[in-house]
């Protein structure tokens, strides 16, 4: 069972009824990929991962949890590739 903030975001007053356009960005933690997944796929928006490029990369890190500047320059070019499909629509 999704919690109610997952089943309030696919009800008809949702985002994505008034035309908003969404991504679903999520942490690579170890089990989350199958729980980002569906929720990318139950509500049909696109899935990037935060963190993508960036684990094997330790100059990227700014402290142990968040990236340097560097490091959020990746992370907004992952999310601007899908974010540059989904303005194209």
């Amino acid at each position: 069972m999704m919690p109610p903030l997952y089943q309030s975001a696919g009800s008809s007053g949702g985002p994505q009824a008034r035309r908003i356009k969404v991504i679903l960005g999520g942490l690579d933690e170890p089990g989350m990929n199958v729980v980002y997944r569906g929720v990318a796929s139950r509500f049909g928006v696109p899935f990037v991962w935060f963190t993508n490029g960036l684990w094997s990369r330790p100059g990227l890190w700014g402290d142990a949890h968040h990236p340097n500047g560097a490091g959020c320059r990746l992370v907004m070019e992952g999310f601007w590739g899908v974010l540059r499909r989904l303005l194209r629509r």
